[in-house]
């Protein structure tokens, strides 16, 4: 699959640490449609994912002038990072190390960062954990004249 397909997914629906899953048995319960335009991300705040997260999984957000004193996830590793806008509350940045993220210079501070928004909560009732997941390095963008 390349980024933008449009899907049919056929499978066992499920709920893993909050979040949905569809469960696959084999590549024939996947079938691409071919090629759709992908959608403009929603411009959020830090607050309203750590707020209201239900309402931005599994859409494409963006939230600006992103700062973290956080590490920055060496090769390899994937990492949570708390992150701010400068707002009144924080929220969750998730760099998986299967994305060309981690390892890569860290970007300059504020920053806006674009990503799916999902959730990894440990316990019922599955109301928190909200995290905005970058996919790829491109997913971050200057918030000024920062340089990277």
């Amino acid at each position: 699959m390349e980024l933008g397909d449009e899907v049919i997914v056929s499978g066992v629906t499920d709920e893993y640490n909050g979040k949905f899953e569809i469960i696959i048995t084999s590549t024939s319960n996947v079938q691409v449609l071919g090629t759709g335009t992908l959608p403009e991300p929603q411009i959020i705040t830090a607050s309203d994912l750590y707020s209201n997260g239900e309402l931005y999984e599994s859409e494409l957000i963006t939230i600006e002038n992103v700062t973290t004193g956080d590490d920055w996830p060496s090769e390899g590793n994937s990492t949570n990072l708390t992150i701010s806008d400068g707002g009144s509350s924080t929220t969750t940045m998730r760099i998986d190390s299967d994305t060309d993220i981690d390892g890569s210079p860290e970007p300059g501070w504020p920053t806006n960062i674009t990503g799916v928004g999902g959730q990894f909560d440990w316990s019922e009732p599955f109301n928190e954990g909200y995290q905005i997941l970058p996919r790829f390095l491109t997913d971050f963008e200057s918030a000024g004249d920062n340089q990277y």
